[in-house]
């Protein structure tokens, strides 16, 4: 083992510096009230930096990039839509990072605009930001400023006390611990960038949360300037999260001959056998959408969605009668189950 293997990969730290603060709205305690200046701590400049990675760092990261392209290459091209539904798992775990959470019914009511969870509605903001930031990378291109705004504006617009920053860089002060999520969604950008991944997301998040307090100690161990800390954390969530990944690709994948078998056949090119191969890529759908997406009488739309619900394949997201919201439910259990199982794994 060399010496920089013994030490661990510096980094140059993060610098604090004292800042003069006040108050700027009512409020809050008395000691906020009269505080009159602040530490605060400036990242260094590494745009043009080489990371320096050891041999034995290298050598533990081989098979986790191996992992995550075997997992890519072998559900991507049958299973386009894994990489969607990944996405949402990854959001729901990093809301969850910043103390923001909802259950999956919750998530997926939001996703159609129903807005009666506010936790929910900030994780939709956060699959909107991820989708933004991932689908902007292309292989081997550089990650552009724009685009990191672009993601944080699709992010926070709709945040009551942030939607003014949006999209800007912040002229003041913030603050570590709040919900601003674009710094994961980089991870899986990387990822794409570098092409160990082509339209799947890694749900690295759903790792992290199962140790918490933990990230948020490596965090400030990479503030230090300590890198390689925080770079087995990341390796060893990814690799689980791929390990796991793959195995809900696979049931996902045998669900719509689950559900036919369950169903006692259904007859090819009936409206039950298209909704059926529909729902992997639209797990959530309005009654309206499924229409729309398998055309033909709204009648023998209607009744295939009747049918499904009859027999547990369809299950409903609101009390309404009209424009009701449906979601195939085996696979929102399923994407429950896989946060549960990276979560265990990584613990």
């Amino acid at each position: 083992m060399t010496s920089a293997d013994r030490a661990g990969v510096q980094w140059p730290p993060h610098e604090p510096r004292i800042r003069p603060w006040r108050q700027a709205s009512r409020g809050g305690t008395r000691e906020d009230r009269v505080l009159r200046e602040i530490t605060v701590s400036m990242p260094p400049l590494i745009g043009d930096r080489e990371v320096p990675v050891e041999a034995t760092l290298a050598a533990a990261l081989e098979p986790v990039m191996r992992a995550i392209a075997d997992l890519d290459s072998t559900h991507g091209a049958d299973l386009a839509a894994v990489g969607k539904l990944l996405l949402r798992t990854e959001s729901v775990a990093s809301s969850r990072i910043e103390a923001i959470d909802a259950g999956i019914d919750d998530y997926a009511r939001a996703l159609h605009g129903i807005r009666a969870n506010t936790s929910a509605t900030s994780m939709v903001a956060a699959t909107g930001a991820l989708e933004s930031m991932i689908g902007s990378i292309r292989p081997g291109g550089r990650i552009e400023l724009s685009q990191l705004l672009a993601a944080h504006r699709v992010l926070m617009r709709g945040d009551a006390h942030e939607s003014g920053y949006a999209g800007r860089i912040r002229d003041v002060q913030n603050w570590i611990g709040g919900s601003d999520r674009i710094g994961r969604a980089l991870i899986n950008a990387i990822l794409r960038r570098r092409g160990a991944t082509t339209r799947m997301v890694i749900p690295l998040a759903s790792a992290l949360v199962a140790h918490r307090d933990r990230y948020f100690e490596l965090l400030g161990e990479y503030r230090r300037g300590a890198v390689r800390p925080i770079v087995e954390a990341f390796a060893a969530g990814a690799r689980v999260a791929a390990e796991e990944s793959s195995v809900t690709a696979g049931r996902l994948r045998r669900m719509p001959d689950q559900w036919r078998d369950h169903l006692g056949g259904v007859r090819a090119g009936s409206a039950v056998r298209s909704l059926l191969e529909l729902l992997p890529a639209h797990p959530i759908l309005s009654s309206d959408e499924a229409c729309a997406l398998l055309g033909g009488a709204r009648s023998s739309v209607f009744a295939a969605i009747d049918r499904l619900r009859a027999a547990g394949v369809l299950r409903p997201l609101t009390s309404r009668r009209r424009d009701q919201i449906w979601a195939a439910g085996d696979i929102l259990d399923e994407l429950a189950d896989l946060d549960v199982r990276i979560g265990a794994a990584a613990r």
